[in-house]
């Protein structure tokens, strides 16, 4: 299992499956998620529709954008209030979109999450705790170059996963 922060944001990200964390301050989409919704058809806000995705801590939804594009498929994350908003907060998020990406079958997962704090490096560690994204015993995750220690809880995935962080915040609605 690898897991790289990444420059890039969730409308110039390419891969299986990009899962965007948004809290319940988070809509109505607003900023960059507004332009991400025009980019995909508008699918973005229909899946918030359909789903009646609210942002509630854990709540997650798919949708499948189809083949033309650079993703295959969106997907979205509850953070849960964003006054509530915390590192812990964070973890869960990616460990349900690392669910969520396993259940359909991605081989890669873009995370865009909000970063806690300002502080890209404490957010980054905190989305890739192997509680997380999973990973094959002793061999660490990398970080920003750093190596991250992992626990020992076993288990192997084959997918890589890109944290496309700082991207957006949940107040200003920047993507």
């Amino acid at each position: 299992m690898e897991f790289h922060a990444s420059e890039e944001t969730g409308l110039t990200w390419a891969g299986d499956c990009l899962v965007i964390g948004l809290t319940e301050a988070s809509l109505p989409l607003a900023g960059s998620l507004v332009e991400l919704n025009t980019q995909v058809s508008g699918l973005l806000q229909e899946l918030i529709d359909e789903a009646e995705f609210t942002g509630k801590d854990g709540a997650t939804a798919v949708i499948r954008l189809g083949s033309g594009g650079t993703v295959r498929k969106l997907g979205l994350v509850g953070l849960g209030a964003a006054d509530n908003l915390n590192l812990e907060a964070l973890r869960r998020g990616a460990a349900a979109a690392a669910r969520l990406a396993k259940k359909e079958k991605c081989a890669s997962l873009g995370l865009s999450m909000p970063v806690h704090q300002e502080n890209p490096a404490l957010t980054a560690q905190a989305l890739s705790r192997r509680g997380n994204v999973g990973s094959t015993p002793g061999q660490p995750l990398q970080i920003g170059g750093q190596n991250q220690r992992q626990n020992e809880s076993g288990g192997h995935s084959p997918a890589r996963f890109a944290w496309t962080g700082g991207q957006h915040s949940n107040r200003s609605g920047r993507l």
